[in-house]
């Protein structure tokens, strides 16, 4: 939400500067370059950052490519090392008036403060390319009162899945997990074994992820209740938060009891992507219910550590009690957005529409020019073969990193490949099961309530104790799982979350639900 802020000190750096003379040679004199300002927060640059920069010469490059295929000067800003840190940069640029022509967020929240303008109109004349390349429920995410408010960024995936360390299954003798109960022996046979010595974590959970997505509950809660992480319409017409369910308070025994255990890791409450990442490239993690590119985009620091560290999934997915533990992430409103101040909102949607021109173009992008080629002798003609580990660029210019964009690139079958086990869980890596992991619905839940907007000014007006139970939804499971509250105080609390306005909550949902739904 875009908040009125009094701003004192502002000092942004740009990963850009602004006059790249040799980028303006091939301009006629008379004529005026086009500046566009984007915020990186994609995604795709900030896991690059984690180890790699981009040289000045590769800025000039890429920059330079940008302008003479597209007519615009872009400077890209460098995100954050943690989503929170965006938003408060992206608040903080728009608030001041400062020059932003794009970022990504969620275009309910950034729509409601009218700080972002449609693109509906530039689909049409200057980006014929990328809407196709999307499946109709992403556009439809993005699609309000007869207008496109941003770019695609998600497709409806899997994005929470258990991955288990294989090695250490066979080591132990053991079978891929299918139900809650293997997961528990496996985990107790990891504590008992510690292969990674007193290091040893037998579960890495993520309570929060990107993308709209909450690892701890996607990856698990179907497990225990019949919809999932979903609100559900109750017998009595009602539309109800997942947390009222019939069988929540089962998942958070279940979880107690594995934290009591010392199954998961202690301070798993407080995580943040970079310590996730961290704690898994080291190799010393049994098993991850966290973002999958958390543990598949490690791959390579994993096993610089252990060359046998290996992670994979069961692909029929995981069952409890009631059922497949997962819950499909749909495509949510990420988009890439373009500020109401913007001079060019055009310009946006002309670089990605020539970045999804062809697979060339976005390649570079991503991946900068000379550290790919296309190698025909190990997938055909479009099987990409990586020259190195790409140290001089951070995809500043990755805008289009998601899965649509990939569409018809094969990659090389080569496990040396440092991206190989993200694209294979994307199903891009030549190989692999169908349909791909990530698209694999059957595998887990669908939200009863996908692709309904909920007008959050209207649901703050209505419910006048919103806050406080999002705060307690969030806050008081954590204390039963870690066991500051006893599961016998479950009643109690959710007597607690009528008290503080749940009545409101159940009737604002429920009457926007049926509106959209009927």
């Amino acid at each position: 939400m875009i908040k009125k802020l009094i701003i004192a000190l502002l000092l942004v750096s740009l990963t850009i500067s602004s006059g790249f003379a040799s980028g303006q040679d091939d301009k006629s004199s008379d004529e005026e370059v086009k500046k566009l300002v984007v915020y990186g927060n994609g995604g795709f640059m900030r896991a690059r950052l984690r180890s790699i920069s981009t040289t000045d010469e590769m800025k000039q490059k890429m920059h330079d490519w940008i302008l003479e295929n597209t007519g615009y000067s872009v400077e890209v800003i460098a995100p954050g090392t943690t989503s929170e840190q965006d938003v408060q940069k992206i608040n903080l640029l728009l608030a001041s008036g400062s020059q932003l022509d794009g970022f990504w967020g969620d275009w309910p929240d950034y729509y409601a403060q009218g700080a972002i303008q449609p693109l509906t109109e530039h689909f049409d004349t200057v980006g014929a390319n990328i809407l196709p390349a999307w499946p109709k429920s992403s556009v439809d995410a993005l699609t309000h009162d007869g207008e496109i408010w941003g770019i695609p960024r998600v497709t409806p995936m899997m994005s929470s899945p258990a991955f288990f360390r294989t090695d250490w299954l066979a080591d132990l003798g053991m079978d891929m997990p299918e139900t809650i109960d293997d997961m528990t022996a496996y985990f107790a046979a990891v504590q008992a074994a510690k292969p990674a010595g007193d290091r040893t974590i037998p579960l890495l959970l993520n309570p929060k992820g990107v993308h709209g997505a909450v690892p701890m509950l996607d990856g698990l809660l179907g497990a225990f209740t019949e919809y999932g992480y979903s609100n559900w319409l109750d017998k009595d017409g009602m539309l109800k938060p997942y947390i009222l369910q019939p069988g929540v308070a089962d998942f958070v025994t279940q979880l107690n009891e594995w934290f009591e255990a010392g199954y998961i890791y202690p301070e798993f409450a407080s995580l943040d992507q970079n310590k996730i990442r961290d704690l898994i490239s080291s190799a010393v993690v049994g098993a991850t219910i966290s973002t999958s590119t958390d543990t598949t985009a490690t791959d390579a620091e994993q096993r610089k550590i252990d060359p046998d560290c290996d992670f994979d999934l069961n692909p029929a997915g995981i069952r409890g009690p009631k059922g497949l533990a997962e819950t499909a992430t749909p495509s949510g409103y990420q988009a890439q957005l373009v500020p109401a101040s913007s001079k060019y909102p055009e310009g946006i949607v002309v670089v990605q529409n020539f970045l999804y021109d062809n697979a060339a173009n976005f390649l570079t992008s991503l991946y900068g020019p000379g550290n790919w080629e296309w190698d025909e002798s190990k997938g055909g003609e479009a099987a990409v073969a990586f020259t190195g580990e790409y140290k001089d660029y951070a995809g500043d210019y990755g805008w289009s990193v998601s899965l649509p964009a990939w569409v018809g690139i094969g990659k090389i079958n080569d496990r040396e490949d440092q991206n190989y086990k993200q694209h294979h869980y994307f199903g891009i890596s030549g190989i692999g099961r169908t349909p791909p992991d990530v698209t694999n619905t059957d595998r887990g839940k669908l939200p009863v309530d996908a692709y309904v907007l909920y007008d959050q000014a209207v649901l703050e007006e209505e419910v006048p104790g919103l806050a406080d139970l999002q705060r307690m939804m969030d806050e008081e499971v954590f204390k039963f799982i870690m066991g500051s509250r006893d599961i016998s105080e479950w009643d109690s609390f959710v007597k607690e979350l009528y008290s503080a306005g749940m009545d409101d909550w159940i009737e604002s949902h429920t009457k926007m639900y049926k509106d959209q739904r009927g």
